[in-house]
């Protein structure tokens, strides 16, 4: 009775080692997550997607997409410096591009958020649908 009352204990913890990374994968696999620091992409998981561009000044740009079909943009051409990207929600959209110092943030289901064309920008999008344009020439 002992040795089946150990092997019963033995196939238990083998089940939940074998069990354990599975269940953690099948989480994962539900995460769209990517992020994107002075051009390398460091994290991209699911349908979320982001890029950025190498800074030329210490500040790095900064793009972080969390959510089904996520997208976050910081700095778009050489030169951008410091731009910040943050989209979190299914269908968020978030652009800091064209300049430095730029911050973009669309925090909510299919919201846009766009900071463009100049330096010290920010624009915010914070309820579902919303959408937030600063364009300065």
């Amino acid at each position: 009775m002992r040795h089946i009352m150990r092997g019963i204990a033995a196939m238990g913890a083998g089940a939940l080692l074998i069990l354990g990374p599975g269940i953690g994968a099948a989480q994962a696999a539900g995460t769209d997550l990517c992020i994107s620091i002075n051009g390398e992409v460091r994290v991209q998981m699911g349908t979320a997607t982001c890029s950025s561009v190498p800074s030329e000044t210490g500040q790095p740009n900064r793009a972080f997409a969390k959510g089904a079909n996520a997208e976050a943009i910081a700095g778009e051409v050489e030169g951008d410096s410091g731009n910040t990207a943050r989209a979190s929600g299914d269908g968020a959209l978030a652009w800091a591009v064209y300049g430095d110092n730029n911050t973009a943030t669309a925090s909510a289901e299919d919201s846009t958020a766009w900071a463009t064309f100049g330096d010290h920008n920010t624009a915010t999008a914070s309820g579902d649908g919303s959408r937030a344009t600063l364009v300065a020439f």
